[in-house]
């Protein structure tokens, strides 16, 4: 009773401000967890930005009542407003948000506290996040036999259709394409592909020659430069949706002591001279400059 008067600031003093003992630090409030997650080595429950926090729904039954009977006796308490939006305390107790996640059960019936990093785009992954697939499984006998000949030619079968997906890939990528592709195409067989048109002009036709009453025209490929730039142009694809960002747990900040600044503390260099070449230091060499070593 006494650890949940005190403010955050103050339950991160670990002494008291009167008896002078000990007092373990309990993270109550939405401050104590600053940015990050609960704090798996405090063996209470927790409740990080009121996620699954089963008094809150207390809370937002009371605050809604008094609305309610404010609004309808006209009192300046109430104010008749229905919205379950509260303001935070100082303290940081009180917060009732729309922005919170939904609380979401298992099959047992117990809150699903792993469903921050199963949803968005890690629903279709298997996911690792409780303490019970830590736990050593016991194979059975099916599950550790070898396995028959028709299991194996089958598994062969898909992995050289697979093998043979990949390689042809590689070699369409490796392939000519583009104008160098059609300059071959258009080189190749040149001479079948030439054609001999025999036509008879016009006599009243500009040009008209009467000594040459028919004339043959021979028709080939046009040659297409291969120097030439593509003709189509080239889109990239927009960016895919980017994964989930991981929930940090991390203790409560803490200021360093002078001690502790010291120990941290690496010397830049181990003597006067200066280091002109530019010569990696070790580490070791620069703390023994100042005793360390």
């Amino acid at each position: 009773a006494a650890m949940a008067r005190l403010t955050p600031e103050q339950r991160k003093d670990r002494k008291s401000r009167g008896g002078g003992g000990a007092i373990m630090f309990v993270p109550r409030g939405l401050g104590d967890f600053d940015d990050g997650g609960a704090f798996p080595e405090i063996h209470v429950a927790q409740y990080p930005r009121h996620m699954g926090n089963p008094h809150l729904a207390k809370k937002r039954a009371g605050g809604g009542g008094g609305a309610a009977g404010g609004g309808a006796g006209g009192g300046s308490d109430g104010g008749g407003t229905g919205n379950s939006n509260t303001a935070n305390t100082p303290s940081g107790r009180v917060a009732a948000s729309n922005n919170l996640l939904s609380v979401q059960v298992d099959s047992a019936g117990d809150v699903s506290y792993d469903a921050l990093v199963t949803g968005g785009t890690s629903a279709s992954q298997k996911v690792y996040a409780r303490h019970s697939d830590l736990r050593g499984c016991h194979p059975t006998p099916d599950d550790v036999a070898l396995p028959t000949d028709a299991e194996e030619r089958t598994a062969a079968e898909r992995t050289r259709a697979a093998l043979g997906v990949i390689t042809s890939r590689a070699t369409e990528m490796a392939r000519p394409s583009g104008s160098a592709l059609v300059q071959a195409a258009t080189s190749r067989n040149i001479e079948d592909k030439t054609q001999f048109l025999k036509y008879t002009p016009r006599e009243d036709a500009p040009g008209y020659n009467p000594s040459a009453k028919q004339r043959v025209i021979q028709m080939v490929p046009k040659q297409i430069d291969p120097m030439q730039p593509p003709k189509h142009q080239h889109r990239k694809a927009p960016r895919g949706p980017a994964d989930d960002p991981v929930p940090v747990l991390h203790a409560p900040p803490e200021k360093l002591s002078k001690e502790e600044r010291e120990a941290w503390n690496i010397p830049a260099s181990i003597s006067n001279w200066k280091n002109t070449r530019g010569y990696t230091i070790p580490l070791d060499k620069r703390l023994a400059a100042d005793g360390r070593g």
